[in-house]
């Protein structure tokens, strides 16, 4: 296995294996990020690369739906489409005072 090394499926990240006191950390840089993650007994490297990025993958996704439902409840998305184009074309919001 080559350093750094690349996994097919993970397209746009680089992996590469350190080796510390505490024993081996998988680094995963992409996207203008850097995740580490160290390295479990009997894990490869492939499974651990793998596994850093499902994991930061759903945690993004779950900030990414709060933060979507946190502006629903404060009313700035309006789901309903005719609504949104109600809202936006009365004269009120159209005059220039």
């Amino acid at each position: 296995m080559s350093n750094p090394f690349f996994i097919p499926w993970l397209m746009g990240w680089r992996f590469q294996i350190v080796l510390t006191k505490g024993g081996a950390i998988i680094e995963a840089y992409g996207f203008g990020i850097c995740l580490q993650t160290s390295l479990k007994n009997g894990e490869s490297p492939n499974s651990a690369a793998d596994r850093l990025v499902f994991n930061e993958d759903m945690r993004r996704k779950s900030l990414h739906n709060a933060w979507i439902s946190n502006r629903q409840k404060q009313g700035y998305i309006v789901q309903n489409s005719n609504a949104f184009k109600k809202v936006f074309t009365s004269k009120s919001h159209l005059s220039l005072h």
